[in-house]
């Protein structure tokens, strides 16, 4: 049975930003456990870098997939390099607005872009 990773890479840095749920990452996280995949959402917002690579390191993914917006990119691009580093035989997935838009940023990093309502 495949292990899924969904990732939401927004770590909150300032006390006083407002917070993102990551609502379409849960959303796609009960469809996978109703087929019967098993799911775990890493939500980064009270997280460090490295609790979450660590976290990630100890579940072993079959597939790991990463939602990028505009200003979730940058932590974006640094997991999936943390991703392809640690988790070599992980298929790496990107999802969201910026992926679905501009998907040629996304295809050498990643192994697939899923475009439109994803993660």
């Amino acid at each position: 049975m495949h292990r899924v990773a969904l990732v939401y890479p927004y770590f909150r840095t300032n006390l006083r930003m407002s917070c993102f749920s990551a609502l379409g990452a849960a959303g796609l996280a009960s469809q996978l456990h109703l087929v019967g995949i098993k799911t775990k959402i890493f939500d980064c917002t009270f997280e460090t870098f490295e609790e979450i690579q660590h976290k990630l390191s100890a579940y072993r993914p079959d597939i790991v997939g990463i939602y990028s917006m505009v200003t979730l990119s940058r932590n974006t691009f640094r997991i999936a390099e943390m991703v392809r580093t640690n988790l070599p035989g992980s298929l790496l997935v990107a999802g969201g607005p910026l992926p679905t838009l501009y998907p040629e940023q996304y295809c050498g990093p990643f192994d697939l872009v899923f475009r439109g309502k994803s993660i």
